[in-house]
Parts: C-alpha cells; structure tokens; sequence
C-alpha cells in the first residue's frame, strides 16, 4: 500500500473562510478533486516538514502569506479498491498578508460565510472534519471511501495533542 502525505490549510478571517475550488488540469483526462471546494494544500516534498508545505502551497495556490497556523487534524483515507491512502494534516490559518489570487492553474480561490459553506461540493469528510476545526477542536481519524468518493466508514475523535502520525484503524 503507498501513502502519500498531504497538507490542508484553511484561511479564517472574521466570519468567512476561504476556499478554492479545483479546476481540471490542462491536457489531463482528470485531477484528483476536480470541480471540489477544498482548503489550499498538496503534496510534501523532500526536505520539507509539514508547515512548510502548508506555507508554500497556500501561496503558489491563493497568493497568500501564512503569518500564523496551527495543526488542527489529522486523518488517514483509504480507498475501497485504490491501493494508496492519504495522509492529510490539516491547519487553521488565522492571520495571513499578501494579494488574494483571482485564479491560479489549479485554484480558483473564494470567500464563503462561515454558515453557507458548500459542502455538497467538497471532499466527504470535510462535513465531519472542517465544522470541529472551525470550533477550535484537533481532530485525528480514518475515512474509508468507495470509487465514487463516498464514505463507507468512519472514525474520528476529538483530541487535546495531535500525534506526529496516524495508523490505520479498520
């Protein structure tokens, strides 16, 4: 089984969130999360800890500079017939500086109100996931999923420290 790890970082100012909705990836049949709503993130690269992802990607996606972060979550996705799970770290941006991006290659970013967040149009656990970091809560757990992204089972519980990994629950 190949894990790859992921950050996630969500941008809080006064009442709203900002979120970026994933557009398809030139001269590619599809992109993971393709026309979703997410938080701004990706892929660790070598070298990098964890905050620095968080960093670097929220820029390259928003154009925003993190001034301040905190790990928030931690959750593991598996998939019903993928042979690859996710491990993504979560983090609540509460203070940023910089120019909001109108549109990147990938992102187009946009502020939603904290109560009109579009969940029907974002990854399955962010229903469970995102109103507990909202809430200031950490958070670790597993999401099973089958093919068309739905959840088949879960597990996630609220706790006082993150751990610095996640293991497989079911």
């Amino acid at each position: 089984m190949t894990r790859k790890v992921m950050t996630v970082s969500y941008i809080v100012r006064n009442d709203k969130i900002l979120l970026g909705l994933k557009k398809p990836k030139p001269n590619k049949n599809i992109w993971v999360g393709e026309n979703y709503w997410n938080g701004f993130g990706g892929n660790i690269e070598l070298g990098e800890i964890l905050e620095q992802t968080s960093v670097r990607e929220t820029e390259e996606e928003s154009g925003l500079e993190i001034l301040t972060q905190e790990k928030c979550g931690m959750i593991l996705v598996t998939y019903e017939s993928k042979p690859v799970e996710i491990e993504l770290h979560f983090f609540l941006v509460t203070d940023s500086a910089g120019v909001l991006k109108k549109e990147t290659l990938e992102m187009l970013p946009k502020w939603h109100g904290i109560d009109a967040i579009p969940y029907q149009q974002m990854w399955a656990n962010d229903e469970y996931t995102l109103p507990k970091f909202l809430a200031g809560k950490k958070c670790i757990g597993q999401f099973h999923l089958n093919d068309q992204k739905k959840i088949i089972k879960y597990i996630l519980d609220t706790v006082d420290i993150l751990p610095k990994s996640i293991n497989r629950r079911f």
